[in-house]
């Protein structure tokens, strides 16, 4: 999965979640937050292992 594939996705998951707390009455232990959360929490993980491998890989370290 690119980069940009994950950004887009991690973007629509964080929508999803946001709804899906509403629809919960902003109950945040609520079950399928968190189930969904924790999903989201592993696209972000992905994403920044990715980030850190670009890191180390790339051969010009602009900041």
């Amino acid at each position: 999965m690119s980069q940009k594939t994950i950004c887009a996705r991690i973007a629509e998951m964080h929508n999803q979640l946001n709804q899906l707390i509403e629809s919960s009455n902003y109950d945040l232990l609520d079950d399928k937050v968190q189930r969904f959360s924790r999903e989201l929490d592993k696209l972000i993980i992905l994403y920044s292992q990715t980030q850190a491998d670009v890191n180390k890989t790339s051969f010009l370290h602009i900041k």
